[in-house]
């Protein structure tokens, strides 16, 4: 590439700035260390934008975001902030939320692996974690987290109805499915769809689209469906039975987090 590669270092929210700020030492330290011209450019995001521009993430970042070669992005959110209520869609009430749907970023590849040298820290016995290697495929940017409508409403009795709905479509699904079979096809050949199809239309279009992808696009790849609530006592009893996890995006953020 032309020119030094551009970074958007966006620090977040309490720890986030710190976390982010070790990030770009050991990014600059190796970037001189091979030659390569890296430019950093610094902003805010979360809680902190929030405070100085009344905005979870400006036009002005996102703007930037997409001028960008990578995005260094640090956590978000505390207590602060979390009763500021703002009328409108997810993208108003969420900076982060709203740099997954403005950029496109439906893949989130989060991997998992059990270090020889760290397995006295955790919670798992040794002879369970041992050897483990895991890839999360989450769908990053549709289900329930960004579905509309959403809302609340105060019915006649007094009570308050609060709803989001859960939505995919065909699309969407094929999308992140070729994600995770290629993802499998680096790896060990096999990947585990977990879903909800028992309860969840949105289940069954998921099971249905992803048998289909595995069939007729990557017959080389071992493929099975867990519904969720057995996976996450699955994985937890034998980690190294499974490869790539391929979820949406509400399922994708709970076995992401359990591993």
């Amino acid at each position: 590439m032309s020119g030094p590669f551009k970074v958007l270092a966006l620090g977040g929210d309490h720890i986030g700035p710190e976390v982010v700020g070790a990030g770009l030492r050991v990014l600059l330290q190796t970037a001189d260390q091979f030659g390569v011209g890296v430019e950093v450019e610094e902003d805010l995001l979360g809680g902190a934008s929030w405070d100085v521009h009344g905005t979870f993430c400006t036009d002005a970042v996102v703007d930037k975001a997409r001028a960008a070669d990578a995005i260094l992005v640090g956590a978000v959110g505390g207590p602060e902030w979390d009763g500021i209520r703002i009328d409108g869609p997810i993208t108003e009430t969420d900076g982060l939320t709203r740099l997954r749907i403005e950029l496109h970023v439906y893949n989130a590849l989060r991997p998992a692996r059990a270090w020889s040298s760290l397995l006295s820290r955790t919670p798992y016995r040794k002879e369970i974690v041992d050897g483990a290697d895991l890839l999360v495929v989450r769908e990053n940017s549709g289900g329930v987290y960004y579905g509309e409508p959403r809302g609340r409403e105060v019915l006649s009795d007094g009570q308050v109805r609060a709803y989001e709905i859960s939505e995919y479509r065909t699309s969407e699904v094929e999308r992140i499915a070729r994600c995770a079979f290629e993802a499998a096809r680096g790896r060990r050949g096999y990947v585990t769809s977990l879903d909800k199809s028992n309860v969840m239309e949105s289940g069954k279009l998921w099971r249905e689209t992803v048998e289909r992808i595995g069939r007729d696009e990557y017959p080389d790849v071992e493929l099975q469906h867990l519904l969720m609530d057995y996976a996450l006592f699955a994985v937890a009893r034998a980690p190294k039975d499974f490869d790539v996890l391929l979820a949406d995006n509400l399922f994708g953020d709970l076995i992401s987090s359990q591993i």
